[in-house]
C-alpha cells in the first residue's frame, strides 16, 4: 500500500468533519477498520474510508453529518449513553 493510500486519524476526521476522537470511537466499535503502526498509532486505508463514505450515502445521510441514522447517528447515541 502506498503512503497516499494511508490516512492518519486527523486526516480521516477532517474528511468526515468530525473529531479524531470520533474516528477512534468508530474504529473501537468496529465500524471503521484501522491498524496500528509499530509505534502504536492508528492508520486507515483510504479505500476503506471511501467505502465507509459510500455506505453512509446509501443510507441517505451525508458524510460528516453527526446526527440521524447510520454511523454518525451512532456517535450521538453513544455520546448520550456515556452520561
Amino acid at each position: 500500500m502506498e503512503s497516499a493510500d494511508i490516512m492518519k486519524p486527523g486526516e480521516v476526521a477532517k474528511f468526515f468533519n468530525v473529531t479524531s476522537r470520533t474516528i477512534t470511537r468508530w474504529a473501537d466499535q468496529g465500524l471503521l477498520s484501522s491498524w496500528r503502526t509499530p509505534g502504536g498509532q492508528r492508520r486507515y486505508s483510504r479505500v476503506e474510508v471511501e467505502r465507509f463514505t459510500e455506505a453512509e450515502r446509501e443510507e441517505g445521510e451525508p458524510a460528516g453529518q453527526e446526527s440521524g441514522e447510520g454511523i454518525t447517528g451512532l456517535y450521538w447515541d453513544n455520546l448520550g449513553s456515556q452520561s
